[in-house]
This record gives C-alpha cells, structure tokens and sequence, in this order.
C-alpha cells in the first residue's frame, strides 16, 4: 500500500484551535497543538502565552526563531533543531511520525497579487527579505509526483490544511534559512491517526511508493536533485494508507486536500500585519497546574 500523503494533517487538524489570538503568537499556536497532541491536555493559548513570558521566550514581540519550540521542551516534549533544512529533512521527519514546525515569510507566502510578487522578488534579490511567521507542515501530497503539495497548518490565516505547491512553500521557507523544528518522538499511539503506525521500526514503510530505508539511505544531494520525481510511477495503485485518517475535517481526492469549510465559517483569512525581524513566532508554567 502507498502513503501518497506524508503525514497527518487530518489529526492535526482536530487540535488546531484556529487563527491565533494576538498578531506576535503564531509560534505559541502552533506550539499549542503541538502539546495537545502530546500530552492529552487542553490548552489555552494566554496559558503558553503567561508560560513563555515567564521563560523569557515571549515579551509582546514575537518569538525570536531560536526560540521555536522552546515551549515544547519546557513541558517534556524534546525537538530537534535545523538550519538550511530541506524538503528531504520534513519528508522524512514527517514518515518518522514526529510533528514539523519551520519559519517562513508571510508576504511569500500569503501575496498573490502581481504587485506583492513584485515586491517580494525585488527583496530577494536585495537579500533583504526574512522570515516572520511559524507554520506546522502537516504533511505532503505526493500524488503527483510532478506536482508535490505541501500541506500546512496555519494560525495566521485560521486554515486547517491550506494547500501549496513545493515551489511556492519553498520560496517562503528559504527566508528563514530553511529553519525547521521536529519532534523528537513521533505522535502518541492513543492518537487514532497513529493507529497503524510502526513504532517498533519507527516510521511508515513508504513514501509516495518509494521504500523509506531506500529514501532514508540515498544522499541528500541526490533527493534533492531528483526531488520527488524519485516516487512510484506506479500512481494507479497509490491509495490512502490508515496512516492518514480523518475523514470528519478533511476529504482526500486524488491530488488535492479539501477542508470542510464549516469548520472554518467564523474564521477570518485576512493576513496579519507581521514584524520584520522575530517570528510571529518568540520555553514553561508548570502545565500540571491546568
């Protein structure tokens, strides 16, 4: 069986509360659902808001990039740390179970008009455009080996499972220097999208029809040069694995990923105004005190 979609944006999505509450705490949303998924728990944002002020990664202003994930270690959950990641890094992190967090420019990311592309070009070409804003990559689509979608929960915007091409997503993320933030662990088992998981080898066993020992042995360099056109020609037979199961939020077609819009009526999709220079996203209170 194929796991055409890397990843679990459908359980993510049932511990995503939403658009975040302020305009600097993009990274404490996410951090949020990340520790729900880990610990079982109900968290309120202010509570991981009060928590990271205390811990000195939060003043008003964001969260430096260092910082990411500085609240998941605080209440027991480890995270690995990347600089000039790669899509190879979340692919992988993403089949090993664990959750997936990176910086990106909101501006890349979120403007599609020709003047906000014209502008964002102008400041890559400067070497002046930066990274303001956390996202969790929940996953990505294979279906389409031409064609990869990358899968994002994103609390400046309110969606579950917003939708990009590699290309866009990578665009954005290059403006962090390709930041990225993985659990160390995988999920746990009582999660039902973990239901079939392989803890004992600790990853699913392909990725988009390509063995994940083959893909987990190839350089780098070469992932990277074949992109993931290296995934099974074999796209009559991809369906999807039990891996991935959340029919409730999300609805799988064969190339793309639909949100029930009812879950998102009352959310609103305008951008945040965001600061140049820290993260939307800036480690804890003692969460036994919840």
């Amino acid at each position: 069986m194929y796991n055409r979609i890397i990843g679990t944006p459908g359980g993510d999505s049932r511990f995503f509360d939403g658009m975040q509450s302020y305009d600097d705490t993009c990274a404490i949303r996410c951090q949020e659902t990340i520790l729900q998924q880990y610990l079982g728990l109900d968290i309120e944002e202010d509570q991981l808001i009060n928590q990271a002020t205390e811990l000195g990664l939060y003043s008003g202003e964001g969260t430096d990039p260092q910082d990411l994930g500085g609240l998941l270690e605080a209440n027991g959950v480890p995270v690995d740390y990347y600089s000039d990641a790669t899509p190879y890094d979340i692919a992988i992190s993403l089949a090993e179970g664990k959750k997936v967090m990176v910086g990106v420019d909101s501006d890349e990311l979120w403007g599609k008009s020709l003047f906000q592309q014209s502008k964002e070009s102008i400041k890559d070409l400067l070497g002046i455009g930066g990274a303001d804003h956390a996202v969790i990559v929940s996953g990505i689509d294979t279906s389409d080996p031409d064609n990869v979608k990358v899968i994002l929960t994103d609390p400046g915007t309110g969606e579950h499972a917003a939708v990009y091409d590699i290309e866009e997503f990578v665009d954005a993320w290059k403006d962090s220097n390709f930041l990225m933030v993985a659990t160390v662990d995988p999920a746990p088992h009582w999660l039902p999208e973990m239901e079939n998981f392989d803890y004992n080898s600790g990853h699913i066993p392909n990725l988009g029809g390509v063995q994940y020992t083959d893909i987990k042995t190839c350089d780098k360099e070469q992932f990277s040069e074949q992109g993931f056109s290296m995934f099974s020609d074999n796209l009559d037979n991809i369906k999807l694995d039990e891996y991935e199961v959340d029919n409730n939020i999300l609805e799988l077609s064969s190339d793309l990923i639909y949100e029930d819009t009812s879950i998102l009526d009352d959310i609103a999709l305008d951008p945040l105004d965001s600061n140049e220079t820290d993260l939307d996203i800036n480690p804890g209170i003692d969460l036994d005190d919840m």
